[in-house]
């Protein structure tokens, strides 16, 4: 057998970059979800949906901590 580096590519582009932040800000959105909910919503419906938008917010953070 051959030995192979197959470790991952560790570069980031311009064009990488610019869909980081474009999903950054469209990600960024989902904090303007309780806000809106909590015009017609209960207060337990409320404290849920910032609970999964916590989750949620975790594990992005936790994704680009495993890119960087």
């Amino acid at each position: 057998m051959s030995s192979q580096n197959t470790s991952l590519k560790r570069d980031l582009g311009l064009v990488a970059a610019i869909t980081i932040v474009v999903g950054n800000m469209i990600g960024s959105g989902v904090f303007g979800l309780p806000s809106a909910l909590a015009k017609v919503a209960t207060p337990s419906i409320i404290i849920l949906a910032w609970v999964i938008v916590a989750i949620g917010a975790t594990i992005i953070a936790l994704s680009y901590g495993n890119l960087s």
